[in-house]
């Protein structure tokens, strides 16, 4: 069997966003706190995309009304390999973050597992 049939790279890319706070004491402070946010975003949309999310739904009807709607999202991971690859400052202070994670996957029987961190490329 080859090799290059059981291994595969898979990119992940995902955008983070983040707001400069009204309550920060200066620009700069205001920059980095959406820098940071805007980082913080993108690995929670890479941890999303590599491990799911838990979703957690309760609806309590009555009368032909919904009473109460709730909905919890959590989600959970070790990420190991990400890299920011730009933060960029765009319009009504909201800064973006671009992130990329790439995972080596093995083929072991019918199923992709993954198997460690892919190369830098």
């Amino acid at each position: 069997m080859n090799s290059t049939h059981n291994h595969r790279v898979v990119t992940f890319r995902v955008t983070g966003k983040g707001l400069e706070p009204e309550n920060a004491l200066t620009k700069g402070e205001a920059i980095l706190m959406a820098e940071r946010a805007a980082v913080a975003d993108g690995y929670r949309q890479l941890v999303e995309k590599v491990r799911g999310v838990y979703v957690d739904a309760y609806m309590k009807a009555g009368r032909g009304s919904v009473n109460q709607d709730t909905i919890q999202v959590q989600t959970q991971s070790w990420l190991r390999g990400t890299e920011v690859m730009e933060i960029t400052q765009a319009d009504y202070g909201i800064t973006l973050a671009r992130l990329r994670l790439r995972i080596n996957f093995s083929k072991k029987g019918m199923v992709w597992w993954p198997v460690g961190i892919a190369d830098k490329g």
